[in-house]
């Protein structure tokens, strides 16, 4: 029950302005359990064919008007009544039995009416059925074509698939069978077979040649590299060395020197006296480049010491003052030493220039480069000996490391090979187990009795035909399974027919609780002293109601204006961060007065680090 139901009950009495009610008006009366029953007696009970309308008193009015004598009642009407029973004398009919036939009569028809409304509905229903039926059946027929259209599609479109994979299994078979003929290697006759990789081959011979070889490069060695041979070549041999002296000729004369060697020797010494004063200038240039270069480390050292700890004057006049200091002193030295330089070093390098000592160290040093060349000839050709052999054992491991490389890369495609090809072959079993299935083949004899290997009809079977008092059978038939589903299909029958009795009844008893209610209902307000239709919604609640409505919108208005000010002061407080930080402040100011304390020490605590720098 709702006030919803009210307002339709009103709607269909005619009620003036019901359009302009609203359901929600009459919520309130059922809150009161004593008005529910009235309540639910009036929405089901009370309808236009109880109202007494404006031409109905017309008729009666007419009536009353038209009989002379008025209308009958009381002994009158009985006696009219008995004479009908005298007219009609083939049934005694009475009020009470009248009464009964006309309310069994209504409950008939309105069964009847029940009955057709059912009728209808599955009517309509199968007609829909009947007609979504047909209208897939139509659409079937393109749809068939096209699936076998593609059907055959697939159908070709395997049969290519199959001939390239028979044509690449064919291919995949002899590039095998060549690989494995080369690891199995063919017979030359008396017994040897044909070497095809590296590996194959026997190194004996090669180690052996090897070895005779380095035992010929070590008696080479020894032959050309005899004992002591260092010494000739090397410095340990100082016989052939001497000092020159040319002060005395007539003693050299006596060692066995000539003039010309004499000569000779003393261009060479007047040559080197020469150059003396232009390389010993260089010499003192280099030493004093030098030290500026090692003072200008040690002040740039000086300089970043003290940068690093802090000590670097910050003052720009006392840093210019030291600077033109600088400056001027640098001047100072740089006039001295070109002074220097120019005027007193060559004068004093031509003076130091005869005293200088000259002591030259003279040898056969053709005899030393030939010993030297015989040395190192003799030792490119062991090198080279060496370096060929080294070559041929760095070969020959290259080649195997890049032949083991190759029989890695054939064993890991042949695995791999074999890895797919036996995943197929489980694929392809466990499809033919599937297309086993008898249920999935089409038998070219009609079998009476189910396979075993038929796991969906024996499952089936055991749950159509076997049960408590069903004995095992040997074998599982066809047409006990055929029984076991008419058997299933009458009991669905039988019980829908059960369940369509059983509501025939249950409508039949829930008519007559109805009748008996509405009697009830008869009995109790039969006779009631209020005239007219009651007032279900008294003018103070309908005040009371609209009052609340209106303040509502108000209280509505309010929020969402309170809310437009909040979102407002939010933007602010977003947009302001002085603000929102006042409004902390403010809050902790009450709230939590140790974190403004907090903040201003830290605020000093800043302040007092900027003055400080």
């Amino acid at each position: 029950m709702s006030g919803r139901q009210i307002l339709e009950t009103l709607r269909q009495l005619g009620y003036p302005k019901v359009d302009e009610l609203d359901p929600q008006m009459f919520d309130w009366l059922f809150e009161k359990e004593s008005i529910v029953p009235f309540l639910d007696w009036f929405v089901n009970n009370v309808h236009s064919d109880n109202i007494i309308t404006a031409s109905d008193r017309q008729e009666y009015k007419d009536l009353e008007s038209k009989s002379t004598e008025g209308l009958l009642d009381g002994r009158q009407l009985e006696d009219a009544l008995k004479k009908m029973e005298v007219v009609n004398n083939e049934t005694e009919i009475t009020e009470e039995s009248l009464s009964d036939d006309i309310s069994r009569l209504r409950k008939e028809l309105e069964m009847s009416k029940k009955k057709k409304e059912t009728l209808i509905q599955r009517r309509n229903k199968l007609s829909v059925h009947h007609t979504s039926l047909s209208h897939k059946l139509t659409k079937l027929t393109p749809l068939e074509s096209q699936a076998k259209k593609q059907y055959r599609q697939h159908q070709d479109q395997l049969q290519t698939d199959n001939i390239k994979v028979n044509e690449s299994m064919d291919g995949l078979m002899k590039s095998v069978s060549r690989v494995t003929s080369l690891y199995n290697p063919a017979t030359k006759g008396e017994g040897q077979h044909e070497e095809v990789f590296l590996s194959q081959v026997n190194l004996e011979d090669y180690y052996q040649t090897e070895e005779k070889y380095t035992q010929e490069i070590t008696v080479f060695t020894r032959k050309q590299f005899f004992q002591n041979i260092g010494k000739m070549t090397g410095e340990s041999e100082d016989s052939r060395f001497e000092l020159l002296e040319i002060k005395d000729p007539e003693s050299l004369l006596v060692h066995g020197e000539n003039e010309a060697n004499t000569v000779q020797d003393c261009k060479e010494l007047n040559r080197l006296q020469h150059i003396y004063p232009l390389s010993e200038t260089e010499r003192v240039f280099s030493i004093v480049e030098d030290k500026s270069v090692k003072s200008a480390v040690n002040t740039a050292s000086d300089l970043l010491n003290l940068l690093q700890s802090g000590n670097f004057p910050l003052d720009t006049n006392k840093l210019s003052t030291q600077l033109q200091e600088t400056q001027s002193s640098l001047q100072t030295v740089r006039r001295d030493l070109s002074t220097l330089l120019e005027g007193d070093l060559p004068l004093l390098v031509k003076e130091l220039a005869p005293l200088q000592g000259t002591h030259i160290l003279t040898g056969d040093y053709n005899l030393k480069l030939a010993r030297q060349d015989y040395f190192t000839s003799n030792q490119d050709k062991v090198i080279a000996l060496l370096v060929n052999q080294r070559a041929r054992n760095e070969f020959l491991t290259m080649a195997y490391e890049v032949e083991a490389r190759h029989h890695r890369d054939i064993h890991r495609h042949l695995t791999a090979i074999r890895l797919q090809l036996q995943q197929h072959l489980k694929d392809w079993k466990n499809r033919m187990t599937v297309m086993d299935d008898p249920s999935l083949k089409a038998s070219k004899y009609e079998r009476g009795t189910i396979d075993t290997r038929d796991t969906a009809t024996t499952r089936l079977h055991h749950i159509l035909v076997d049960g408590d008092g069903v004995e095992k059978q040997l074998f599982l038939t066809y047409s006990s399974l055929l029984e076991g589903g008419d058997k299933l299909q009458q009991d669905h029958q039988d019980a829908y027919t059960a369940m369509l009795n059983t509501a025939t009844k249950h409508y039949d008893k829930l008519h007559t609780l109805e009748d008996n209610v509405r009697i009830c209902e008869r009995s109790i307000y039969e006779g009631s002293s209020t005239t007219g239709q009651p007032v279900l919604s008294p003018p103070p609640v309908q005040d009371a109601i609209k009052n609340l409505d209106n303040m509502l919108k108000k209280l509505e208005a309010t929020i969402v204006d309170s809310l437009r000010v909040i979102n407002n002061k939010k933007t602010a407080l977003k947009d302001d961060r002085l603000l929102s930080r006042e409004r902390t402040f403010f809050v902790d100011f009450f709230m939590n007065p140790e974190r403004i304390n907090q903040a201003m020490e830290q605020v000093t605590n800043r302040i007092q680090s900027i003055q400080v720098q």
